[in-house]
């Protein structure tokens, strides 16, 4: 049945690719978590003062 075997190729593409996505996003979330330590490190109030502004603006 080659319909069984397209199909299980499609599944083994998928499952590639999701894992390759997860690997991106992986990076992706990596560097911005290191960006963000090295702004924020240094003054941790200016974090804070910046989340309490962001919420004043939004109410």
């Amino acid at each position: 049945m080659p319909l069984l075997g397209f199909i299980s190729n499609l599944s083994a593409i998928a499952e590639l690719l999701g894992k390759l996505l997860q690997h991106i996003i992986g990076i992706h979330l990596s560097i911005a978590g290191r960006k963000f330590l090295q702004e924020f490190a240094g003054n941790p109030d200016r974090f804070i003062d910046g989340e309490i502004q962001n919420r004043l603006e939004k109410a």
